[in-house]
């Protein structure tokens, strides 16, 4: 949803020569998406134990606390995906495919990969951390382009600005 919102705001000002204000706009989105996405993530992670029985209820004691746990480790996910879709707007506005195209390959790699080198070690745990080793990977692929374009990270946290309204900030 956000890069649906994101990519006619961010590619109106590209094709308008306001480049500036383009970046602009797409460090405040990621900014307010991420100290969003991690705040929700803590609330999410500090309800975890009443939130598991809710939707695998009957799980004795050993299996609701695994179940906490992997949720816990595997809430870190949606803040890397939130990035990764952003980034990956920011590429499509561009036109630049091919490496957003290849991101999910890399998180699916991650995660199969994960699977054979450190489950036998950790167990379930350790798929957990390939998810989120998948994740990290999903958005990092992307971020070298997305330099090159001229992405500049700064703390921007521009509410009131009328195109981060019009994306749903």
């Amino acid at each position: 949803a956000i890069s649906a919102a994101f990519i006619p705001v961010f590619s109106g000002l590209i094709n308008k020569q306001k480049e500036k204000e383009a970046w602009r706009v797409a460090n405040s989105v990621i900014n307010i998406a991420i100290v969003s996405l991690i705040l929700l993530c803590l609330i999410l992670a500090i309800l975890m134990p009443y939130l598991v029985p809710l939707f695998v209820p009957g799980f004795d004691n050993e299996k609701k606390d695994l179940t906490v746990q992997l949720a816990r480790i595997m809430l870190a996910s949606p803040i890397f995906f939130g990035l990764s879709y952003i980034l990956g707007g920011i590429l499509n506005s561009y036109k630049r495919f091919a490496v957003y195209s290849l991101a999910p390959l890399v998180y699916n790699l991650a995660i199969i990969l994960g699977t054979l080198f450190l489950a036998p070690i950790f167990g379930v745990v350790g798929v957990a951390y390939a998810v989120i080793c998948g994740a990290f990977l999903h958005m990092a692929i992307q971020i070298p382009i997305v330099r090159r374009l001229g992405f500049r990270w700064r703390a921007v946290f521009d509410f009131k600005d009328s195109n981060v309204k019009r994306i749903g900030f």
